[in-house]
């Protein structure tokens, strides 16, 4: 596991470089906790605090529609939510 920075935009890359977070000794620290947090017990509490869903996920069901109507209409379906209200999300990303 690596701990280096990948950029998805310009504005990302703007900012990465600005704060100097693609340095070295970020990315050192950044692979040390990753492999850290690796080592911990799947079941344990402390792993799925840092790899599972969040307790509360939102409902995109509920939220107001792009101006040229949703692009997806299966993506409801697949979000998080439904797929916890369905019991067939994953315990852990």
């Amino acid at each position: 596991m690596q701990g280096r920075i990948h950029v998805l935009s310009e504005d990302g890359l703007t900012l990465v470089e600005t704060l100097g977070l693609d340095d070295d000794d970020y990315n050192s620290f950044r692979e040390a906790i990753l492999d850290l947090l690796n080592e911990l017990p799947q079941t344990g509490k402390s792993y799925s605090r840092f790899f599972g869903y969040p307790a509360t996920l939102p409902d995109l069901s509920k939220e107001s529609k792009p101006p040229k109507g949703n692009k997806r209409p299966g993506g409801i379906q697949d979000s998080f939510f439904e797929k916890s209200k369905r019991a067939i999300l994953p315990q852990w990303y």
